[in-house]
């Protein structure tokens, strides 16, 4: 409580929700802008229009061709070569075609294509190349958008695979994961500057949006539980008791606390089990 007209008790609720949202939102905005500045260190952008269809492979079988727009992987919108990366990342293969659809001409397509496994590239492909398009300031900013957008895609796929178990909770990483992962991008940059450059860009435009996506969850102690709770208070034209609200919060607090030390564990055993 404070007598100070300015406190941020005393603010309107819909002013006390855009302070409670605004370090999430610019979490999610830095991160667009990161990968903004990713792609404009890339060397050549690629879009979702093909440019050579491999021989032998699964889009050669299916009749895909040189100029089709690549749209949909499943329920997966495609506009860029990241995004069908992105989208085929997850695929295993007990769930046999996946629908592609296509636009060639004026008309749209679909085709059921089984993936193949590549051991160079360590991930299923169907087997085509994308177009280059040129950078341009307003490409820049549209291709560091899509980004984003799939970023904040995978950030809410990966939470429901958690809960439904199609991800298994030994794969979540604490702080030690992250900086090995950032160890180990700064260890390649000697041997290659830009690409070690536009790797850690990569990881903190990654790292910026899985925080503000995660900071806007309903989850008690976070930001988006406070926002829960100043809605709540909206609609019912009266605040929720702060004791009441504090006690959520401090279970939310303590659930975070043990997925953390959770976290933790899974990278330390994976530390020493990879030394072993």
């Amino acid at each position: 409580a404070s007598d100070d007209d300015s406190a941020f008790c005393n603010k309107s609720v819909w002013g006390r929700i855009a302070v409670a949202a605004a370090g999430a939102i610019m979490n999610i905005i830095l991160g667009l802008l990161f990968f903004c500045l990713l792609v404009q260190l890339t060397p050549v952008i690629k879009k979702n229009v093909i440019q050579t269809v491999l021989p032998n492979t699964p889009a050669l079988s299916a009749g895909l061709q040189v100029g089709d727009r690549i749209t949909k992987l499943n329920k997966s919108t495609i506009h860029t070569r990241m995004d069908a990366i992105y989208a085929m990342a997850f695929y295993k293969k007990e769930q046999g075609a996946v629908e592609v659809q296509y636009v060639r001409g004026n008309q749209t397509n679909t085709a059921q294509i089984v993936p193949m496994w590549s051991d160079e590239a360590k991930r299923f492909l169907v087997g085509i190349e994308w177009q280059d398009e040129q950078k341009t300031f307003l490409n820049v900013l549209r291709y560091g958008y899509y980004e984003t957008a799939t970023t904040v895609h995978l950030v809410f796929y990966t939470l429901k695979g958690l809960f439904t178990g199609e991800i298994p909770l030994n794969q979540l990483s604490s702080v030690v994961g992250v900086g090995q992962v950032v160890g180990s991008t700064v260890k390649e940059i000697p041997a290659d500057p830009w690409g070690g450059l536009r790797g850690l860009i990569y990881l903190a435009a990654m790292i910026s949006i899985n925080l503000g996506i995660f900071n806007l969850l309903p989850i008690p102690a976070l930001d988006g539980a406070r926002i829960f709770f100043l809605l709540i208070e909206a609609v019912r034209r009266k605040p929720i008791p702060p004791e009441k609200e504090g006690k959520i919060h401090a279970v939310g607090f303590a659930f975070l606390i043990l997925l953390m030390i959770f976290a933790l564990f899974n990278d330390v055993f994976r530390i020493f089990t990879t030394k072993g």
